[in-house]
């Protein structure tokens, strides 16, 4: 499983349009990743997760966003501990989600440092899923 805190920054010219203050696009961002990670329909349920290779490429993948902690900030991903993510995670824990919703015509790219947990009451709860 993977937790990634993050946070959030945004090019204020762009988005103004919609929403006045700061504090209003990040409070929708919020919102919007916590509707996706309940509502499979969500376009911002399946980001592109990029992270580095240890050959010094870059490798892309969409994944599933589970869970959304708002006041931890974090977002919460899992995968399979065979996956190639791991390795390449382990190496370097920097990462990127890319969400991209056609309904909001909203593009939200999130830098995030990258956790592996596979001891504690998360990992054990879904190991015994």
């Amino acid at each position: 499983m993977l937790w990634a805190g993050f946070g959030i920054s945004f090019d204020e010219k762009i988005v103004k349009i919609l929403l006045q203050t700061p504090d209003e696009i990040r409070h929708q961002i919020w919102k919007e990743l916590s509707r996706a990670s309940n509502d499979r329909h969500h376009a911002w349920r399946t980001p592109v997760l990029a992270t580095a290779c240890p050959n010094g490429l870059v490798n892309a993948r969409t994944v599933i966003l589970r869970t959304v902690n708002m006041i931890e900030g974090q977002l919460q991903i899992f995968t399979d501990a065979r996956s190639p993510k791991i390795t390449e995670i382990t190496a370097a824990s920097n990462a990127v989600f890319v969400f991209w919703s056609s309904k909001l015509s909203w593009q939200l790219r999130v830098r995030v440092t990258i956790s592996v947990l596979t001891a504690g009451p998360i990992a054990d709860a879904l190991g015994s899923a």
